[in-house]
């Protein structure tokens, strides 16, 4: 007699699916994280362009220093703004999978409850037979005793 879990292939689908949006929360955080990394790399090249600016006084470097400022702070913008969207994105993802956790822990609990009746149908099943020979071995014991008397 073998345990046999008629949901087996609904929990291995929700198994699927759990890991399909754990990924998906792991892509977006890896996302973020790339931009954020981004913004401190031009954070970092502001800083050097500054201290090159205050060294250098020529009014060409100025200028050329003052766009790739701009062009930073656009940078930064425009990162901080996917940013803003992949958080939304991400707590989405978060609840979804969330939720499909819970949905996979539900489906085994009830494979944990059917193995454990399972356990309990086998012991009965065991029981059984062991009494039945038992009383076999009594019945052919009594009928040896009898004959020989």
């Amino acid at each position: 007699m073998k345990f046999n879990f008629r949901l087996q292939k609904v929990l291995d689908y929700r198994i699927k699916i759990e890991e399909e949006k754990k990924n998906k929360v792991a892509s977006i955080v890896s996302q973020i994280n790339k931009l954020k990394a981004q913004i401190d790399e031009v954070l970092n090249l502001k800083q050097d362009i500054i201290k090159e600016m205050q060294m250098n006084f020529e009014v060409k470097y100025f200028s050329w220093a003052s766009k790739a400022i701009e062009g930073i702070y656009q940078t930064i913008k425009n990162n901080k703004e996917k940013i803003s969207v992949l958080e939304k994105e991400l707590e989405i993802a978060r609840n979804e999978y969330i939720q499909a956790r819970k949905d996979r822990i539900v489906l085994e609990k009830i494979k944990e409850k059917k193995y454990a009746e399972y356990l309990d149908e086998v012991r009965k099943v065991e029981k059984k037979i062991i009494e039945e020979i038992a009383i076999k071995m009594w019945n052919d014991k009594s009928i040896r005793e009898f004959e020989w008397t």
